[in-house]
């Protein structure tokens, strides 16, 4: 196969397979301009020249997991600090320092102390407290686990969930979707056939959902294709994606728990994946995000040339997204992504969680997290 002729394909509007992807993958450097090019061209058709973002808060309610993964920051081990749980008060306070945020992202590990009515009543009391909100909550890998303690199916859990309140859920707990890689970095971790049967019943009951990749670890090219190619037949079958989000592993000194790992971040491998995707995805799944606050928000503006759409959420309020021990709130003014968005030639718009417009209030905050705080 003709790498060029893939792309030369892909600008005509034909989908590629996913052995067509492998290959553009498995190019060298001096393929990369090309690629990127036929990524950005694809994302203008679909966007015009916008660049998304969402005011929301994140926020976790516990930052404990007993599950075994090589990856994530929530793992508690015998000498680690203990996890938090906030209680339900503890978040809705934390939801009106932001009162100007249209959504909430609620997200946690998967602790043994948590009962599953917990989340219900979450649910409940921040749609009570703020019904204008957008809620999205949990992950599959928390559905499935909440639910096997709580004795009842992911599908009914899911839709007790949703008569509480729910209305999206984080696709998160994917990784990588290839069993032995999920065997390699997180014994414990749920299969890919369960995650894929849990995300089918949250489209199902109306639910919808994001999807993710946490990639550069041990996974290679094929692991990846396989991945997208799956999010892809998904979103045929139940159009329930939002939006496809780009998690690379960076290591962190104090965290890294892989053996063999490079430290050094080829950002080029990472937006040679971005648009492979933008280039595989097409029209079918258009939304494709970055954040800011992972990525760094010059990577995550450099991104948008690549095949990226949408730079994340303003305030993470759960100090891991960098792997840090301790609690922190990672936050920027919504004014002061719109500068970096128009400075690289963009037009910023604000979102809901479902892509649609957001009026911009420019309410004063009695909070402090709107000072800027983006690296």
């Amino acid at each position: 196969m003709d790498p060029n002729a893939i792309l030369r394909s892909a600008l005509e509007k034909d989908e590629i397979l996913a052995i067509e992807a492998l290959l553009l993958l498995q190019q060298d450097r001096t393929l990369f301009p090309e690629i990127y090019s036929v990524a950005n061209e694809v994302t203008k058709r679909l966007h015009k020249g916008t660049v998304t973002y969402s005011h929301d808060r994140i926020i976790s309610y516990t930052t404990a997991c007993r599950c075994s993964s090589k990856l994530c920051a929530y793992q508690r081990r015998k000498n680690d600090r203990p996890g938090t749980l906030l209680s339900i008060e503890d978040i809705v306070n934390r939801i009106k320092q932001t009162p100007d945020v249209t959504g909430i992202t609620l997200q946690g590990g998967l602790n043994p102390e948590v009962p599953f009515a917990f989340l219900i009543d979450l649910v409940k009391e921040v749609q009570a407290a703020f019904p204008s909100l957008t809620l999205t909550a949990f992950s599959p890998g928390e559905v499935a686990f909440y639910a096997k303690r709580a004795r009842v199916s992911p599908f009914e859990a899911i839709r007790k969930l949703r008569e509480a309140g729910l209305q999206s859920m984080q696709g998160n707990s994917a990784d990588i979707l290839n069993d032995k890689v999920r065997k390699k970095i997180s014994p414990d971790r749920l299969r890919t056939s369960d995650w894929v049967e849990i995300v089918k019943c949250a489209h199902r009951n109306g639910i919808r959902t994001s999807a993710s990749m946490l990639f550069g670890h041990v996974e290679n090219e094929i692991h990846v294709c396989e991945h997208l190619e799956l999010i892809r037949t998904l979103q045929k079958e139940t159009g329930g994606f939002t939006e496809f989000v780009f998690y690379p592993y960076l290591v962190d000194a104090d965290n890294a728990r892989l053996i063999g790992e490079n430290s050094e971040v080829d950002w080029d491998e990472i937006f040679r994946i971005m648009a492979v995707a933008r280039i595989f995805f097409g029209a079918l799944l258009p939304n494709l995000q970055a954040s800011w606050v992972h990525h760094g928000l010059p990577n995550a503006i450099r991104a948008t040339n690549v095949g990226v759409n949408d730079l994340g959420h303003t305030i993470y309020d759960d100090g891991l997204a960098h792997f840090h021990k301790n609690g922190r709130v990672d936050a920027v003014a919504p004014e002061e992504l719109e500068k970096a968005i128009r400075k690289a030639g963009r037009v910023p718009k604000r979102r809901d969680a479902f892509y649609n417009d957001t009026p911009i209030a420019r309410r004063k905050s009695s909070s402090r997290l709107h000072a800027g705080s983006a690296r």
